[in-house]
């Protein structure tokens, strides 16, 4: 029989299953609940655990293959850039297909996110640093690799600050809702989340996502400053504004392998 790898007790009503990345089987039961009946509920699911571990170890294999390496392909707002390096002295984080500058003038609905066709590269700072014609670095493979995933997420943070304030302004105006700031942070465990007190943090890996589920998990955010929990009046919420929640909902679950990416 698969057995869970870790059990969180809380004042919910039911027992429930999370399989997190890599197909790790968390089980989420009342303080009331006894070990066998535990046991009892995990027999029970044992085709539905064996299927979204499956599910979770493939997603675990897509996580590796985003290397951070010359040529790899990393995600971003639901596509896939490829990553070069710049030639030039001066060098930065850029984005090729950004002719004026203005690549992200329109954010508020995200049409300019990535051209039509798949052809846009991210560009970083070329690794070989030169100043007058002399080499000053020479990193081995894997200073290399630990560079690159450093400035990677620093590249996802950057972009989460400018676009995700944009499009949770715009949300909030929509559901009448006031939040107190807006945080983004490297978190690796969940999208993002709500306090007490109104305040909004979002991990700088929502941006990979489309713009369909980056708008569900800010709308489901800040239904949260109106219902602290996930009743049915808070889902009811979430519905007012976006009908085919639970439609973005499943595709969220499908790109949990995100989370992953870019581990040292």
């Amino acid at each position: 029989m698969i057995k869970e790898e870790q059990i969180i007790r809380s004042r919910r009503r039911s027992i429930g299953l999370e399989i997190r990345p890599g197909g790790k089987l968390v089980v989420r039961a009342p303080y009331h609940v006894s070990r066998d009946e535990i046991d009892a509920f995990i027999a029970e699911k044992q085709d539905w655990i064996a299927s979204h571990q499956d599910k979770s170890r493939k997603a675990a294999g897509k996580a590796l293959d985003v290397t951070a390496t010359e040529g790899s392909r990393v995600p971003f707002l639901g596509k896939m850039l490829k990553l070069g390096y710049h030639r030039e002295k001066v060098m930065r984080l850029a984005d090729s297909s950004a002719e004026d500058g203005d690549y992200y003038k329109r954010a508020e609905n995200f049409t300019a996110g990535l051209p039509a066709d798949d052809s846009a590269t991210l560009l970083l700072p070329h690794p070989g640093l030169r100043a007058k014609g002399i080499q000053l670095i020479t990193p081995s493979e894997k200073e290399l690799l630990s560079q690159n995933r450093a400035m990677m997420i620093y590249w996802y943070r950057m972009q989460a600050k400018r676009l995700l304030p944009v499009r949770t302004a715009y949300w909030a105006q929509q559901m009448g809702l006031d939040y107190s700031r807006i945080r983004i942070s490297s978190a690796r465990t969940n999208w993002g989340s709500c306090n007490a007190h109104s305040g909004i943090n979002f991990s700088c890996f929502l941006i990979t996502l489309c713009p369909r589920s980056i708008d569900y998990v800010i709308v489901h955010e800040l239904s949260h400053i109106r219902h602290l929990d996930h009743s049915k009046a808070f889902y009811a919420e979430v519905e007012k504004v976006l009908p085919d929640y639970r439609e973005r909902e499943s595709g969220i679950k499908e790109d949990q392998w995100v989370l992953e990416i870019l581990k040292d």
